[in-house]
């Protein structure tokens, strides 16, 4: 399945399940109505403990609706996460919820449990089920509620985010990309062609894109050298296959535009989360696409590999033209699926140039 249809498929899971959040809503309260009005009284207790599962689905759903969870099979692990972006709340209130969201699911567990031992006491006729008959019948029913405490305080305080789940999740570690940041730094502190954004009250860095110089005859030295522009640590298959593609693409340029012999290269542009919708992309494009700077390196135009589908139309826009592309699709491992599978909608990452006079 390749990240397009992945994202379909998203859009249509996140579809249906506010839907089934609706209709949860609508037939539970329909069922509480119906077993308080028009139930007969030979169902007994019974009847208290359905209403106590339709309240119970009710707070359910509506804790569905807060959290957003979405679930990610990676291997032997089963993540659950929040995409920000889409979430209500912050990240805490999003993690509270999250937390809520795993209290209740035990809490289900719990209440499956309580309603086969009625049933079982019922079909038995065990002396217990008088229990059910008293005011115990709450001590039974708060058996459930403090199931789902202790599972929502174990996700809280046990199963939140760490560095060792980020990187199982990404499937790569800070040493496989340190050498990566690395080799960026080396090269964008070469020339004076990037730029850096820092907030006025505090001197903190909000923002910043880094740009290096790609030269025809160092790009021939490395090649005879056997030398990559992208190194990467680690034996992951998708760390290796991003070096693999990035590498590639920056390979094919020089062949692709004969002509030129010096260009500007976009190696990284980065905005802090809580400055982003400001326009500082559009600024430190701006800068970066200034004839000026572009003359004082003698670069001819502007070189980029477009690793996201945003990033791919914000270029477009720009009036980046796609000189080369490879597939995400291309890339398959040992069994025959796909490496690198994007939610975003990409597909491709594609090598974009604008040509400056």
């Amino acid at each position: 399945m390749n990240s397009t249809y992945t994202q379909q498929w998203k859009s249509i899971q996140n579809g249906l399940q506010h839907v089934s959040e609706t209709v949860s809503l609508v037939i539970n309260s329909l069922l509480i109505c119906l077993i308080v009005f028009k139930s007969p009284s030979k169902l007994g207790p019974y009847k208290y403990l359905m209403i106590y599962i339709s309240v119970f689905e009710i707070l359910y759903s509506i804790v569905d609706f807060l959290a957003t969870p979405t679930f990610y099979s990676f291997g032997p692990a089963l993540i659950v996460i929040v995409n920000l972006k889409e979430s209500l709340f912050n990240r805490f209130f999003s993690y509270v919820f999250l937390c809520a969201y795993s209290g209740f699911f035990g809490t289900s567990m719990a209440i499956f449990g309580i309603h086969f031992i009625y049933r079982y006491l019922v079909a038995s006729g065990h002396h217990l089920l008088a229990t059910f008959s008293t005011w115990k019948i709450t001590l039974w029913l708060s058996l459930p509620v403090l199931y789902g405490v202790i599972w929502g305080l174990g996700s809280y305080y046990a199963c939140g985010p760490t560095d060792y789940t980020s990187e199982f999740a990404a499937g790569m570690t800070e040493s496989d990309i340190q050498i990566c940041f690395e080799g960026v730094l080396d090269r964008v502190l070469k020339n004076e062609v990037s730029i850096l954004a820092r907030e006025k009250r505090n001197d903190e860095v909000v923002g910043c894109m880094l740009n290096s110089v790609w030269r025809r005859d160092d790009a021939q030295k490395k090649q005879n050298s056997k030398e990559e522009e992208f190194q990467f640590g680690g034996d992951r298959k998708g760390v290796v296959t991003i070096g693999e593609i990035l590498n590639e693409l920056h390979e094919s340029f020089w062949k692709l535009r004969s002509n030129h012999h010096t260009v500007l290269h976009f190696e990284i542009s980065s905005v802090n989360r809580n400055h982003q919708r400001q326009g500082l992309a559009s600024k430190f494009m701006n800068w970066t696409e200034d004839q000026e700077l572009l003359k004082s390196v003698e670069a001819s135009g502007i070189v980029a590999e477009a690793s996201s589908l945003a990033n791919q139309i914000l270029l477009d826009k720009r009036g980046y033209e796609t000189v080369a592309a490879t597939l995400l699709s291309s890339r398959i491992d040992s069994n025959g699926n796909q490496i690198l599978v994007c939610d975003d909608g990409t597909d491709r990452v594609n090598l974009v140039f604008k040509e400056f006079q």
